[in-house]
């Protein structure tokens, strides 16, 4: 993320691109049982969303060259999506393979369809450009807890899911 992400700059640099924008996650915020605001602290925990925050911090310094766009994506799902967690749901679903939910619930998330995220991001194309380094959080405006997400997903494919609820404190990551 950091290397490729310097690498598509530094060619934006040298070809007069005026707008530069950058998807990052959700993830690089420290956890947080509320909606996570983009002043909201970070603290990443994984290698994944280290990079992404390290490759932010980078795209500030073209600030004085071209405007900078950096969005933090927040349960992005879609068609021939694989290895995220709504996907990897739906298999579990499918195929009987055991669910676990702390407190029933798992993990809160503000899901948003790829085609509505597409849209915001044709939309910030023709943005007038407020500052030369600009972040936001895109995410759903619905807030879902996966217990209620997997229960959809069983209704959709009429099977009856494997779900283990463990006496753990759910996790949150509400844009």
């Amino acid at each position: 993320n950091v290397k490729s992400t310097f690498d598509l700059l530094e060619w934006s640099r040298n070809t007069g691109v005026q707008k530069f924008i950058f998807t990052s996650t959700g993830n690089v915020y420290s956890p947080k049982n509320d909606l996570l605001r983009e002043h909201d602290l970070c603290l990443p925990t994984s290698m994944y969303a280290a990079t992404k925050l390290s490759a932010e911090y980078i795209i500030q310094q073209y600030a004085e060259i071209f405007h900078g766009i950096v969005l933090r994506l927040f349960g992005i799902y879609g068609p021939h999506q694989q290895g995220m967690i709504i996907p990897t749901m739906i298999e579990c679903v499918k195929t009987g393979d055991e669910i676990i939910l702390a407190d029933g619930k798992g993990i809160y998330l503000t899901p948003l369809y790829i085609s509505d995220c597409v849209e915001i991001i044709r939309k910030l194309l023709e943005y007038p450009s407020l500052h030369q380094f600009e972040l936001f959080n895109v995410s759903g405006s619905e807030i879902l807890h996966l217990g209620e997400i997997v229960s959809k997903i069983s209704k959709v494919l009429r099977v009856e899911p494997n779900v283990k609820i463990v006496d753990n404190e759910p996790k949150y990551l509400q844009g």
